[in-house]
């Protein structure tokens, strides 16, 4: 490990468990900024390193920080507007990730806010999704049978008719949908959250969705805070059989071993010096958060690893018949043809984004490296 990420390491410690802080001589900080904020932990980074930062970095840490906390009590402020609407109609919802996340950090507001996902029973989805509309709510691209996108004060809010589209998580759906629901707040809003089982499981769930396309920092840390309020050691016996019931034990082992190992979590169920979790950690540095280190690569290493988990014929023909669904659609002979449609779409794009010859390669290399953790992780 490089010296930014020990630096960005000794102050996720300081800021969210007060530890100590340590730093290196000679410390690039423009480097420290530059990957605290791929991984979404800017203000978290900041508020470790109180004293530390330089002066004349201090500014540019310190605007970024207030835009992000205020970003964060304006998703607040729309969440409130959400939840009361949904409350008076009777709408029986809960907020997933997000706030409830957030709750438990010692500062809510260091955790950069995205959007707002909510879950709504399949039996109320249609009159909450029309209500919404009503209060200005708008539908915007990107909707699927999982969930559907909707806008307001250019926030964005996911309505969860499934939490997961994964056979293997289907579980976690019924555990969200048989859950007696908590009340809680973060400042003056109020909102429904999942007990403390069930939320686990979210959280875990999200750490698994994300490893396809991109594990950052900021998932990882709500499963660390997650942990440190729920999981002691007779807290793990309870939790464990759950996690194993969707397959994710090991993922859960090795996410808490590298929050143990790199940033201070304190718990006494897992093992040290884990190598899946060091394959794990350097998998975080080397993508980003919803891989952004490598930009339009992560779509690259997103396919190599789909088609490895599910085969090259059922994932080109899946995702043409996707892509290619209205001409299908209006021509339904032609769906025989998605897998060469797809085959031809992909190579379109690698031409338009230039990702050929090295970096092509460069892709597919850490794609491999990706599968390999995937299967470390039992997670095939």
């Amino acid at each position: 490990m490089n010296t930014t990420w020990r630096v960005i390491c000794s102050a996720v410690k300081a800021s969210l468990f007060n530890i100590p802080i340590s730093l290196s001589d000679n410390v690039d900080w423009d480097e420290v900024f530059a990957e605290s904020k791929k991984q979404a932990i800017v203000s978290i980074v900041r508020s470790g390193l109180k004293n530390e930062l330089p002066p004349e970095f201090e500014a540019t840490w310190k605007l970024y920080s207030i835009q992000d906390v205020s970003r964060g009590v304006q998703l607040l402020e729309a969440q409130n507007e959400l939840t009361t609407l949904l409350d008076e109609n009777y709408v029986y919802h809960t907020i997933l990730k997000g706030t409830s996340a957030a709750i438990y950090y010692p500062e809510p507001l260091l955790r950069s806010m995205g959007d707002v996902d909510f879950w709504v029973s399949k039996e109320q989805f249609s009159f909450a999704l029309e209500l919404l509309e009503k209060h200005g709510f708008i539908e915007v691209d990107g909707s699927d049978s999982r969930h559907l996108k909707l806008k307001k004060y250019n926030i964005l809010f996911e309505m969860h008719r499934y939490f997961s589209s994964d056979d293997r998580q289907n579980t976690v759906d019924r555990y969200i949908e048989d859950a007696e629901l908590v009340r809680r707040k973060i400042r003056d809003t109020e909102f429904w959250m999942l007990p403390e089982l069930e939320n686990g499981l979210v959280l875990l769930v999200h750490l698994q969705q994300h490893l396809y396309e991109g594990l950052g920092l900021r998932q990882v840390f709500d499963w660390m805070m997650y942990v440190r309020a729920c999981i002691d050691y007779q807290g793990w016996q309870k939790f464990r059989p759950y996690a194993k019931e969707l397959g994710l034990e090991r993922l859960a082992l090795a996410a808490t071993s590298l929050c143990r190992e790199y940033f201070g979590l304190d718990v006494d169920w897992c093992s040290n010096n884990d190598e899946v979790a060091e394959m794990l950690m350097t998998n975080i540095i080397q993508s980003g958060n919803f891989g952004h280190t490598h930009g339009s690569g992560r779509n690259v290493e997103r396919v190599v690893v789909s088609i490895k988990r599910r085969g090259v014929f059922h994932y080109l023909q899946q995702a043409g018949e996707f892509n290619w669904r209205d001409t299908i659609n209006s021509h339904p002979y032609l769906r025989s043809f998605a897998w060469f449609y797809q085959i031809c779409r992909y190579i379109r794009q690698a031409k338009s984004s230039g990702r050929i010859g090295g970096t092509l390669k460069d892709d597919i290399k850490r794609s491999n490296e990706r599968y390999e953790l995937l299967k470390a992780l039992e997670l095939l």
